[in-house]
């Protein structure tokens, strides 16, 4: 079985990004993590949409690495995932089973609200329903805000079980999570490396 990992250690490998225009404009703060080897980053699409490029900083803000390239994306579902140009040094989080989560499940939110480093909050699975496009939504009790999206939602045992989606387009509640399953389906459907301009 997959071995847990606390809380703390986890909330360490969801890093701050910077959203850049091609001005070199920082047009946008954000969260988001990575998994498997660590370069794969996972982040809502409406983070990258109209990026140029991303810097993504450890919370102690110590290490940082430039994205510069899209993998996969799915605007629906609000999810995009990148690859960082080298491993930032963190340790990679591990998508959990999050077809188990229910209603009245703790879950834990960990991102960058209005930038602020490396915030934690807790509650619980209020709701899980489909929306009106057919994604899987968690609505969540714990407190997120604008900088958050793209930051994880973790379960007790410190597996990422959503994606926090702060600005989800057409949802009424701002506290969302897009389920880890909707990630791993995306992983299966990477087929080119898209330069994040190009956009």
């Amino acid at each position: 079985g997959e071995k847990e990992i606390s809380i703390t250690d986890a909330a360490n490998s969801v890093l701050y990004l910077e959203v850049y225009d091609d001005a070199d404009n920082v047009v946008a703060t954000a969260s988001g993590f990575v998994i498997e080897e660590g370069t794969t980053l996972i982040t809502n699409y409406h983070v990258i949409d109209g990026a140029h490029h991303i810097i993504a900083y450890t919370a102690d803000g110590e290490a940082s690495v430039e994205v510069h390239t899209v993998l996969v994306y799915d605007e629906t579902a609000d999810l995009a995932i990148l690859e960082c140009a080298e491993n930032i040094g963190v340790q990679p989080l591990i998508l959990g089973n999050s077809d188990e989560v229910e209603q009245g499940d703790e879950v834990y939110a960990v991102g960058y609200p209005l930038g602020l480093a490396n915030t934690l909050s807790d509650g619980i699975v209020s709701s899980r329903y489909l929306d009106e496009n057919e994604i899987d939504i968690l609505q969540i009790t714990a407190a997120i805000s604008s900088g958050s999206s793209g930051g994880a939602l973790f379960n007790k045992d410190g597996l990422v079980v959503g994606v926090i989606c702060a600005s989800y387009i057409g949802g009424q509640n701002m506290n969302i999570a897009i389920p880890a399953a909707e990630v791993s389906e995306l992983l299966n459907k990477v087929v080119a490396h898209t330069p994040l301009s190009q956009m």
